[in-house]
């Protein structure tokens, strides 16, 4: 009777070692599996309503390709303002300007439609600052510019961050040589396990311990 009990109770006749590998297994095996689909999500982003005006253009900075884009952008008039966040503090406007090497109307410049955001350092504080200016412009649709591999995560923090604000995505794709490849897996592996984590974050954790883990991202 003993024996047939324990039977019933583990049909499978393995061990809790077993048991704990076998788990173990099949979550690499999920989180592997998450990773292709995440890299196949990112490859096939593209501009959402690539010819549809915004209120203003806001560039996440990471690369010069977003910057380079974010201005072709205004220069373009797919919006009138353009906010550029995360700026390292040394670095001006005419600096941006002169890396772009485009054309662009210089009043533009002087009635102060290009913004440069010195204080955010991460995605966070990036919603953050974005939200702060664009309450105070009025702002009420954004085209959000970053790379691929960050659009993701960004817009999930944008959409937390800024609820009532449209966010139209306009993802700036990888170069294709061959360092850029390995740099955008490496990245991307990154940007994947800190998707991850911002999706628990936002909607599995109360509000307290969200502000804890925004100090890991």
């Amino acid at each position: 009777m003993t024996a047939s009990t324990n039977i019933d109770k583990n049909p499978f006749r393995m061990r809790g070692w077993q048991w704990l590998a076998t788990f173990l297994a099949a979550f690499v095996f999920l989180w592997l599996a998450g990773f292709g689909m995440f890299t196949h999500f990112v490859r096939s982003l593209s501009a959402y309503n690539p010819e549809q005006p915004t209120d203003a253009i806001i560039v996440l900075t990471g690369g010069a390709q977003r910057v380079n884009q974010g201005l072709d952008l205004l220069a373009q008039g797919q919006a009138k303002k353009l906010f550029i966040s995360g700026v390292n503090g040394h670095v001006t406007l005419n600096e941006i300007l002169d890396l772009w090497q485009r054309p662009i109307i210089k009043q533009d410049i002087d009635d102060c439609c290009i913004i440069l955001d010195h204080k955010a350092k991460n995605t966070i504080q990036n919603a953050r600052e974005t939200k702060l200016w664009a309450e105070q412009q009025g702002i009420k649709t954004i085209r959000l510019v970053t790379s691929d591999y960050h659009m993701p995560r960004a817009r999930l923090e944008f959409h937390a961050t800024m609820p009532d604000v449209e966010i139209l995505p306009w993802p700036v794709k990888s170069s294709s040589n061959q360092t850029e490849q390995v740099k955008f897996w490496q990245v991307c592996f990154g940007e994947y396990n800190k998707s991850i984590i911002t999706l628990i974050k936002l909607y599995l954790l109360p509000v307290w311990a969200q502000k804890h883990m925004d100090l890991m991202l």
